[in-house]
Formats: C-alpha cells, sequence, structure tokens
C-alpha cells in the first residue's frame, strides 16, 4: 500500500513537471504569440515593452490647389490683370477673361502683372526695327518696344487688330500699345472701343477710324508704338517738306481721334524745321478750324502759327500767289485775325524785328 502510494505520489510528481513544462511551453507559444499580435507593427495596440512606443511621421497628401475657369478662357489676360502665385503651378491654368470688364473696375488699361514664368518675360530686342513689318497684317515682327511676340502678329493674343479707312482694312498692333489710350474709350460712357472675336482677338472699332486714309495711318501706328514718328532728321529741302507733310495730316488724324499728346508731340516737333510760307498757312487753317474747344495743344499750335504770320505780315500781303488766299482766311476765320494782329501789335510796340527785309508797315502802301 505504501508503494502504491509512493508510486502515485511520483507519477503525479512527474505528471506535475510534464504539466509544468508544458505550461512553460504554451507560456512561450503564447508569448509569442502575443508579441506577434501586439508588435511594433501593428497600430492596433501599444507593445507591451518598457520603452516608449515608436513614433512614425505619416506622410501626409496636401490636395493641390484647384482653379477654376470661367467659361471664357484666354492665357493671354493672366499676364494682364491677374497676379502671379507666390510660386508658378506646374500647369499654366486657364484663367478668366476679365480684361473684358469695364475699364472703371480694378484694373485700368494696359495694366500689366509680371508673370513668374520665364515664358512670359519681356525684354527689349536688340538691333533696328523695321516699322513696315509691324504693320503689315501676315508678317513676323517684333515690337519695338519691350514685349516680343513669336510667330504671326495678327495671330496672337498679345495683338489687337485695328480696321482702318472706309473698306476698314485690318493693321495689327501690340495690345499694350494701344490698351491703356484713354481715347480709345467713350468720353462720357467711359466704355471702350475694343471687341472681342470669336478667335480671342480683340479689335479696335473707334468711329473715326473709318475715316482715315490707310497711307497716312502708319504715322499715327508709329507714334503708338514708338512715341515719334515720320522722319526724325530731314536732310534737305525735299525730306524737310515730306516731314512737314507728314506732321500736317498726322495732326489731321490726331485731331480726329483725339490724341492730345500726340498733338503735343507735333508741336514740339514742327518749330525745328524751316517752313514754306504756304505750308504755314494752309496748316494754320487746319488748325483753326476746330469745332471742339481748343486743348492745350491747339493753344500752343496756334501761338506758333499767329506768330509766324504776325513776323512775315507783308510778305503775305505783298505776294500775288498768296496774298489773296492770306486775306481772305483772316476774314473766315476771327480767332485767326485776331491772334494775328494782337501779335502784330506786340511786335511792333517791342519793336522786333518783323520780316527778313527789315520792312515796315508802311512799305508798299
Amino acid at each position: 500500500m505504501l508503494d502504491a502510494g509512493v508510486k502515485f505520489d511520483s507519477e503525479r510528481i512527474d505528471l506535475e513537471s510534464l504539466e509544468d513544462d508544458q505550461d512553460e511551453e504554451l507560456r512561450a507559444a503564447l508569448r509569442i504569440s502575443h508579441e506577434q499580435f501586439f508588435g511594433k507593427k501593428s497600430a492596433l495596440f501599444p507593445t507591451p515593452s518598457c520603452s516608449p512606443p515608436a513614433q512614425y511621421k505619416r506622410k501626409r497628401n496636401r490636395p493641390e490647389r484647384i482653379i477654376l475657369p470661367d467659361e471664357d478662357t484666354d492665357d493671354d489676360h493672366n499676364s494682364l490683370y491677374s497676379y502671379p502665385y507666390p510660386t508658378p503651378p506646374k500647369k499654366k491654368p486657364a484663367t478668366a477673361h476679365q480684361y473684358g470688364s469695364p475699364p472703371h473696375s480694378g484694373n485700368s488699361f494696359g495694366q500689366s502683372g509680371s508673370a513668374t514664368s520665364n515664358k512670359n518675360s519681356r525684354y527689349l530686342p536688340e538691333g533696328p526695327i523695321n516699322f513696315d513689318q509691324l504693320l503689315r497684317q501676315g508678317q513676323n515682327s517684333a515690337a519695338p518696344t519691350s514685349d516680343e511676340i513669336e510667330g504671326d502678329i495678327s495671330e496672337s493674343k498679345e495683338s489687337v487688330r485695328i480696321a482702318v479707312g472706309p473698306d476698314r482694312e485690318i493693321r495689327t498692333l501690340l495690345k499694350n500699345h494701344v490698351w491703356n489710350r484713354p481715347y480709345f474709350r467713350e468720353p462720357r460712357s467711359g466704355l471702350n472701343h475694343f471687341t472681342l472675336k470669336d478667335d480671342n482677338i480683340w479689335e479696335l472699332n473707334h468711329p473715326e477710324l473709318a475715316k482715315l486714309d490707310l497711307a497716312d495711318f502708319q504715322f499715327l501706328a508709329e507714334y503708338l508704338a514708338e512715341g515719334e514718328f515720320g522722319l526724325r532728321y530731314p536732310e534737305g529741302p525735299e525730306q524737310t517738306k515730306e516731314v512737314i507733310a507728314q506732321c500736317v495730316s498726322t495732326w489731321e488724324m490726331g485731331d480726329k481721334l483725339g490724341m492730345y499728346d500726340l498733338l503735343e508731340h507735333i508741336v514740339e516737333k514742327v518749330q525745328y524745321f524751316e517752313w514754306d510760307n504756304t505750308d504755314v498757312l494752309i496748316f494754320a487753317v487746319i488748325v483753326y478750324r476746330t469745332p471742339d474747344q481748343p486743348t492745350p495743344a491747339h493753344e500752343s499750335m496756334r501761338d506758333w502759327l499767329s506768330g509766324y504770320l504776325a513776323q512775315h505780315f507783308w510778305t503775305y500781303i505783298r505776294d500775288d500767289t498768296i496774298g489773296p488766299l492770306f486775306r481772305q482766311r483772316l476774314k473766315a476765320i476771327p480767332d485767326l485775325e485776331r491772334q494775328v494782329f494782337e501779335k502784330r501789335t506786340a511786335m511792333l510796340v517791342s519793336g522786333a524785328e518783323l520780316d527778313e527785309d527789315g520792312e515796315s508797315d508802311g512799305d508798299g502802301l
């Protein structure tokens, strides 16, 4: 009986040790399973460890900036009214036709936002510019200012078409040469005279453009592009005569369009040339017949013309060719007669030299 009890106890001890071994294996298996389940790669529960869990930075996908285009799109207008982004986008977004808005809103005509892309950069072209290239439609040309157009200027959104003459023949200029000109707006309403065509290119339709001579329009266009026109330094009487004819025709065009900056430029230009007496009288008739209130440019030109006529008064009177016309025009234009005699009186009072021959008013009577 004792042996049986001892045997039973030894078997129980073996069983317990076996169970302990199994428990150890089970615990080891559980520990491995626990580590695999609650390991560092799991984001469900923290890892049972003395050290703090490792921190992993998650990548954030920042939303890209979305720009919604309007119905009308024109890449050209982005350089005009919109402001550049701090960092330019990879792809150029379509932008709205903001420059179709009235001139009194936001930006004024001709205001240009500086583009950050090298593609939109502007620089001064090197070498002389043939202005005839700028006027002809379908001719590759560069603007004679700080802009350069690649390709056909007549198809560029940086250009403006201008319908000239009774037949409305098209001439093309760069947009920044005409867009900010106040005389291309309706003076009362402030609305501009530009019309957007189906090909997204603007066309200037000023009502006075139909009255202009197409051959003379090049001088006006040249002034819009360069700030000057015609011959700069004439050599000899023939070229001087040509320059005077250019000034007279351009004055008439500028007066019709209300281009008073052009008229002021002509006032300065004409005083450097030697005029023929007949040309001065003809030009005086053109300047004095302006029906509207004279502008400062008109007043300056009238002052110069009346002074010339007053100084050469007796030369005009005694000239059989031009004398009758001179007297007729003085009677027909009261303002011209008044200013000529005012200048004549001032010269007599001051004792200034009246004529090249030093003639007095009493000679030839």
